[in-house]
């Protein structure tokens, strides 16, 4: 993926952002975050020094911080490119990720689907837009984090009540 950024977008600028695999403070708020999701198999987790003496090779940046998510990083990335005038372009095709997507400074694309997903695909996908998606992931719940959410409400409920209310703290 890495190399098809470089080879494809030619970025001015280019940061791998790493987990670490300790607990974040997520942990701390919520102790069984992320419980029941498998570990990563063990062929990979040895790759993983490779891969970021791939990244160092290539003269490319890589972040990562104790106690903190690699989805954490991306945001405060993301921020400060943002304020700092910057085009902004995530490639994850994670919808985690989707929340911080501003148009027309801070986008997403998917390397996989060659797909960049603005705002607007995101209004038209779930029905708010990105600064609403933390809300829905809070009502509906996460399984891949072991969420739990609000019992009983799904994603099209979920979708209605934010349009209705605009926002959890609203509802």
């Amino acid at each position: 993926m890495l190399f098809k950024v470089l080879r494809e977008k030619k970025p001015d600028y280019v940061c791998v952002v790493f987990d670490t695999p300790g607990p974040t403070f997520r942990h701390e708020i919520y102790p069984e975050y992320k419980a029941t999701r498998q570990k990563m198999p063990e062929d990979l987790v040895v790759q993983i020094p490779y891969i970021k003496d791939l990244v160092r090779y290539h003269g490319v940046t890589q972040i990562e911080m104790e106690g903190y998510e690699a989805d954490d990083l991306i945001a405060s990335l993301a921020e400060w490119g943002r304020k700092q005038g910057l085009e902004v372009v995530i490639a994850s095709a994670d919808k985690d990720l989707h929340q911080l997507i501003e148009d027309p400074d801070v986008r997403q694309w998917d390397p996989q689907k060659d797909r960049v997903i603005t705002a607007r695909e995101v209004m038209v996908r779930f029905g708010i837009p990105p600064t609403r998606i933390i809300d829905l992931l809070a009502l509906m719940g996460d399984s891949s984090d072991h969420i739990p959410g609000v019992p009983g409400v799904g994603e099209k409920t979920a979708q209605k009540l934010l349009q209705e209310w605009d926002s959890l703290d609203n509802l």
